[in-house]
């Protein structure tokens, strides 16, 4: 990684920047431009908080949010990734197996 300072970063209109030094847990990585906090550290606060039950259900709300107000964009998106090769290359081998199978003959 190469040593840049917020500033430069902010006017490269780049999300995050790396000083080289560690950060009050001493993690060396890079940090936010928009709050000068330590990535590793906010990996770390973002996975105990969404692991309790209160952050779930906040996780559950913006997924919900997100899924209503860009319900096209995933479509496309998910439209695009089904005609790839490896997308249907996987679904065949998942079709083979044999619990899908009982599954189909349930349903049929």
């Amino acid at each position: 990684m190469d040593i840049i300072s917020r500033k430069e970063a902010k006017q490269k209109n780049l999300k995050r920047y790396f000083t080289g030094k560690p950060c009050l847990r001493n993690h060396i990585a890079e940090r936010l431009v928009s709050t000068k906090s330590c990535v590793e550290c906010n990996k770390i606060h973002e996975k105990k908080y969404y692991s309790n039950p209160h952050g779930k259900s906040k996780r559950a709300e913006k997924d919900k949010r997100y899924k209503n107000n860009n319900s096209e964009k995933i479509r496309e998106r998910d439209r695009k990734r089904s005609k790839t090769p490896e997308y249907k290359a996987r679904a065949k081998e998942y079709n083979q197996r044999d619990y899908v199978k009982e599954k189909e003959e349930y349903i049929t």
